[in-house]
């Protein structure tokens, strides 16, 4: 019975490797590009709204076919609509929120700052403790310089076709530990 057992471990620890190395080949080939930098859109006559893109792999538009396909080309676009958009996405590949307490901030004030953050750090399982200590600094920070602060993560890396079965169930139920300590911290702030 214990040799049945092992076969079977076996077994789906060889067809999830499988399953999940099919994925990660996939994956590979929509990391060759992405649209950060800065970006200016809409006509030069209309009024300028600063948006500032900061985060993970999604923000940067890893998996997008296009920009304008991309989590902040659809949001420029949409603000092209009425404004003279200066976009600058300062998104990276594999950050977490720790990544963003690091880093540099612009020092002028931004009508909307979007944040894609925090799918690497439950794809990780980053402490908790640490996580709102991070977050708590990473939102204050943002703040300070965004008439508007929007946060997006963690995504739903549960439903991602490379995920693991065994973890799918584990990263949905950990995923909503993060999100309330995101949610719990940005509470705090009007804008």
């Amino acid at each position: 019975m214990i040799q049945l057992i092992l076969i079977f471990i076996l077994i789906y620890i060889l067809l999830q490797a499988l399953y999940s190395g099919f994925y990660l080949l996939q994956g590979r080939q929509l990391t060759k590009k992405i649209y950060t930098g800065q970006k200016f859109l809409g006509e030069n006559n209309k009024e300028t709204f600063k948006v500032l893109f900061d985060g993970d792999s999604v923000g940067a538009g890893v998996g997008a076919s296009s920009f304008e396909k991309s989590v902040a080309g659809r949001v420029a676009l949409f603000y092209a609509q009425n404004y003279r958009v200066e976009l600058i996405n300062n998104s990276i590949s594999g950050s977490r929120m720790r990544d963003l307490v690091k880093k540099k901030i612009l020092n002028e004030i931004q009508d909307v700052t979007m944040l894609v953050i925090s799918s690497n750090d439950l794809f990780n399982f980053t402490n908790l403790a640490s996580f709102k200590e991070n977050t708590e600094t990473v939102i204050k920070k943002y703040s300070e310089i965004s008439k508007k602060l929007i946060i997006i993560g963690p995504g739903r890396v549960f439903d991602g076709a490379a995920t693991p079965l065994i973890l799918k169930p584990v990263y949905k139920v950990v995923g909503k530990n993060y999100s309330k300590i995101i949610f719990q911290q940005a509470e705090k702030y009007e804008n």
